[in-house]
């Protein structure tokens, strides 16, 4: 069991702004950055745990599931169930089974759309179907499902970091598609924009503006690209060197025309 606290993620902007399960970094004084590492290191565990094996995911992904029939033996549709769903199914798309994390993704948000129309808890069983469609390449359908989820994320509170998360996700499945870059740079401007105010330092910040800078080459607009992705590297060489975040950054400037030697390396 790890005991955390708030102070890994630093202070709330304003007395209605709550944590969420996705907030980024931004530890308090030297207390937060040891709770930060704790963190990271429980995270490295978990995820270890996770990729050992299908035995381990069998493990983990059995309980969930039955949980869920516990919870149907009630024959609702209940906000649990939908729950237990979208857990299965971020479950399911982190080990790579990607027809159970659609399929979970979908009953989830079946579910939600019955009972919470418009709701957070609609908002979240959207981004979980949302990123079972991108791991199987359906950028079109992804899109689909993080554009709902922001005009709800948007509509709860405009300035946070689940609308920062959205527009990224929103950003990305247009850039991933073919000559879809163009449609992904005001999602992308947006996130920049909104990460700035939120949280200027995170790394999340670093790799909205790679991923603006990727958009902008892709459409043909390398003048405007060049800051982007040069701040990318800046800020994420700064506040989190040798991380998952900045081996990510450096293979978005890889995929630009003309990458230079040493970069690549």
């Amino acid at each position: 069991v790890h005991v955390s606290s708030n102070s890994p993620f630093g202070t709330n902007p304003d007395n209605g702004d709550t944590f969420r399960h996705d907030e980024p970094f931004n530890p308090y004084l030297g207390y937060g950055k040891s709770k930060m590492q704790g963190e990271m290191a429980v995270n490295e565990a978990v995820a270890a745990y996770l990729v050992g094996g299908v035995e381990n995911a069998v493990e983990v992904r059995g309980y969930f599931e039955r949980a869920l029939q516990d919870e149907k033996q009630s024959g609702k549709s209940s906000p649990r169930a939908a729950f237990l769903l979208e857990m299965l199914a971020l479950l399911s798309a982190s080990i790579g089974d990607d027809p159970a994390a659609l399929d979970y993704g979908t009953r989830a948000v079946g579910i939600q759309e019955t009972i919470g129309q418009g709701t957070v808890a609609l908002a979240s069983a959207l981004d979980a179907l949302g990123r079972a469609h991108m791991r199987r390449g359906a950028f079109t359908e992804a899109l689909a499902c993080f554009t709902r989820r922001l005009r709800i994320v948007e509509s709860a509170k405009p300035d946070s970091e689940a609308v920062a998360t959205t527009l990224h996700q929103a950003g990305l499945c247009c850039l991933l598609q073919p000559d879809g870059a163009r449609g992904g740079i005001p999602y992308l401007e947006r996130t920049v924009a909104l990460r700035r105010r939120l949280h200027p330092d995170a790394p999340q910040t670093a790799l909205a503006l790679a991923a603006l800078g990727w958009a902008l080459e892709s459409a043909g607009q390398e003048e405007e690209a060049r800051p982007a992705l040069e701040e990318a590297l800046k800020l994420i060489e700064r506040v989190a060197p040798d991380s998952a975040d900045h081996a990510t950054v450096l293979l978005m400037l890889v995929q630009r025309a003309g990458a230079g030697e040493s970069l690549q390396q």
